[in-house]
């Protein structure tokens, strides 16, 4: 899962009487802690109003790159007439005119992060501050704020208090509950928030409580640690291997240049080369194997002999070592779910080559190779539907299909949601909401029975029919009788339920 932190502390503000001595402190130990859980962190202390506006629009621009992205504030906060700024170095104090005209509207930051693709976006302010032995400047509090869909909002403080600082700790005593409680193992964020209010609540005997307001539609763990270890590991060139160079000129090296002409005609070279070169292959390196098996997967979308080679997979793997074969089959499974930047793919490859290494990765001889994508895709529970050892009941409602004069006389019905666990998983193709039968009609549609829709779904999924059970429905009742269903590609199944 790709995740970036925006973090801004400030504690030395052009008026004097304003300044803090915490702020630097909490956004800068927040990014090492955020950091050490994955985060890409940018970090900006004693910020003004230029400046600020400046990074913001950078972030904008890059969020497209992310699933997950924090904002983080530590500083002064103010509310203006029902509306929220915060403080920026140059903001003026002197009246409510000034605070609005210098200080930093979060609603902007609010909507500039919800306008993005990021499926999970989490605010946290630890604003409004005056120290516990009592006010330094002003004090002011935050008027309650509304978190769009896939937002968390929270604030360290309940609407009508004020935050506190603990200057023996070097710490607002938000932030210090926020460090102490973030990397705690496989616990939701609304759970680690929990905690935190719990501390800053009995830290400051009640005078300052957490507030959070969350519109998440899923669970989502800071430090998310697979129950399930695969003991494999490979380097980032190899995760991300667009600009992948090979340890080894080996047999390896060689297969992979064919497959980077992406040209059929020398990518169905390939299984020849790996026949012929399986007396070299005990020698070769685990990265140089995995982006193998990569490019053979990618090859076997157009090469005819390599299509070839997928369709008696099980029997090719079983002639190699051990080794070579766990960690080809790895390559060409996660090249499946992730693109050559090591990002998880808007649409997983699944051309008819997958359901072979799908099925391969239930071979018992091939448990480890199970377990290891098990552990890469598992992170992205907010996206990806099936994960192997999963079992998945589907709930897909039809509407009659009125439209027919395209396809024969007779009655056809098209998919208005597909369920799982209770909540509508099916998103149009960009994925950022629910799929829409007049806005995503397609001329590509073309009429199917519902064991080839059940297929065509499966393959949506990356699953198999072995883990896989569907019910269809029209008027709340379930279908018990085959019928025609208008099948089209515009649509993707993304899992916000774990």
């Amino acid at each position: 899962m790709n995740k970036i932190a925006f973090l801004v502390g400030n504690d030395n503000y052009d008026n004097p009487k304003q300044q803090l001595d915490c702020a630097v402190n909490d956004a800068n130990d927040l990014s090492v802690a955020l950091d050490s859980l994955g985060f890409i962190t940018e970090t900006y202390t004693d910020i003004d109003r230029f400046e600020l506006s400046e990074k913001l629009s950078d972030l904008s621009r890059k969020l497209k790159l992310y699933d997950v992205c924090v904002f983080f504030y530590a500083g002064h906060g103010f509310q203006v007439k029902g509306e929220n700024y915060i403080a920026c170095t140059d903001t003026q104090f002197e009246d409510d005119i000034s605070i609005s005209h210098t200080g930093y509207k979060l609603q902007e930051i609010i909507n500039d992060i919800d306008s993005s693709d990021v499926k999970i976006k989490i605010l946290i302010i630890d604003a409004c501050r005056t120290y516990m032995s009592g006010t330094r400047g002003e004090s002011s509090t935050f008027a309650p704020i509304m978190a769009p869909k896939g937002t968390l909002i929270a604030l360290a403080t309940s609407p009508g208090q004020s935050a506190k600082e603990d200057k023996e700790s070097g710490h607002g005593y938000y932030t210090k509950a926020l460090l102490k409680h973030i990397k705690t193992q496989n616990i939701t964020i609304e759970d680690m928030f929990k905690r935190v209010r719990n501390t800053v609540y009995m830290e400051t005997k009640g005078k300052q409580i957490p507030w959070e307001h969350t519109s998440l539609l899923g669970d989502f763990s800071f430090n998310y640690i697979s129950e399930i270890s695969s003991g494999i590991s490979y380097s980032k060139h190899a995760l991300a291997d667009r600009d992948y160079e090979p340890i080894k000129h080996g047999i390896c090296y060689q297969i992979i240049q064919k497959a980077l002409t992406h040209d059929y005609n020398y990518q169905n070279d390939i299984p020849g080369m790996l026949s012929r070169g399986i007396q070299e292959i005990k020698d070769e390196e685990p990265d140089d194997i995995f982006v193998l098996g990569r490019n053979m997967y990618q090859s076997s979308a157009v090469a005819f002999d390599v299509q070839h080679y997928f369709d008696d997979l099980h029997s090719k793997l079983s002639k190699y070592p051990k080794d070579f074969s766990k960690h080809l089959l790895n390559g060409m499974a996660y090249e499946i779910f992730f693109d050559s930047d090591g990002m998880l793919r808007s649409e997983f490859k699944t051309h008819e080559s997958y359901k072979k290494i799908i099925e391969e990765l239930y071979e018992p001889i091939y448990d480890e190779c199970k377990k290891f994508i098990y552990s890469k895709v598992s992170g992205y529970s907010q996206a990806v539907v099936y994960i192997p050892d999963k079992k998945l009941d589907f709930s897909i409602y039809l509407q009659p299909y009125s439209d027919n004069f395209l396809f024969d006389e007779g009655d056809y019905y098209r998919i208005a949601e597909i369920h799982l666990d209770g909540i509508n998983v099916m998103y149009n193709r960009k994925g950022t909401d629910y799929y829409s039968l007049e806005e995503d009609y397609s001329y590509s549609e073309r009429a199917v029975q519902i064991p080839d829709c059940e297929q065509k779904l499966i393959e949506k999924v990356v699953g198999r029919k072995r883990g896989v059970n569907f019910t269809f429905y029209l008027d709340n009742k379930v279908i018990e009788d085959d019928i025609k269903i208008i099948w089209s590609d515009n649509f993707r199944l993304i899992k916000f339920l774990d």
